[in-house]
Formats: structure tokens, C-alpha cells, sequence
């Protein structure tokens, strides 16, 4: 379950939007020292999945940002 979160910006949760449950792809190559990242495809557009911790009560977890 992933959360999509609106006016998230790093200090302000933001609120919730919508909680969808996709499978993303990986991104980032190991070999060449780049960090492997997730990514969702939203509405036709590709976030990256961060990982927020319990601290941020409900919206913690796994979000993507939108505009």
C-alpha cells in the first residue's frame, strides 16, 4: 500500500490523497555505486516511493509526493 500524499514537503505531512497498490520498477545501478531507488507510475507520471517513519502517524510508511 502506497499513500499519495499532496503538499508534502519535508516538514508538513501533507494529506492523503488516495492509498493505491502497484508494483513499481527499480531504478539506480549498485555496480556503478548509484542508490537503487522505487518508483510508481501515478496518472502517467513516474514518483520515487520514500518510506516515512512511525512519527508521522498516519501517513507513515510508504508515499509518494504529488503536486
Amino acid at each position: 500500500m502506497i499513500k499519495v500524499l499532496k503538499g508534502y514537503d519535508g516538514i508538513n505531512h501533507g494529506t492523503i490523497v488516495e492509498v493505491i497498490e502497484r508494483k513499481g520498477r527499480n531504478f539506480g545501478d549498485r555496480r556503478k555505486g548509484e542508490q537503487v531507488r522505487h518508483e510508481v507510475s501515478y496518472k502517467g507520471e513516474w514518483h520515487v516511493v520514500f518510506r516515512l517513519p512511525a512519527c508521522f502517524n498516519e501517513v507513515a510508511g510508504s508515499c509518494i509526493s504529488i503536486k
